[in-house]
């Protein structure tokens, strides 16, 4: 989309366009959201339900399972 707008080739680089331009790159971004929700539900008192719900989903990812934390294993690894 920035190399449509910009007017620029589709072998340009795409880094320089984020930094130039300042906009975050969605995987990013996506990733940043993550981060800061996981920081949020750390922070809740020991009977709120997302925190157990964090430590089902720290469960399963221990177990391999498919969960809300591999995901974000995932897309950190992929940055």
């Amino acid at each position: 989309f920035l190399r449509r707008m910009l007017g620029l080739s589709t072998n340009s680089a795409i880094t320089p366009l984020f930094t130039e331009t300042g906009i975050m790159p969605i995987c990013t971004c996506c990733v940043s959201l993550m981060l800061c929700y996981l920081k949020y539900l750390i922070g809740l008192p020991n009977t709120h339900y997302a925190l157990l719900a964090l430590e089902e989903n720290n469960i399963l990812h221990n177990s391999h399972c498919p969960c809300w934390l591999s995901k974000l294993d995932i897309d950190i690894n992929q940055l």
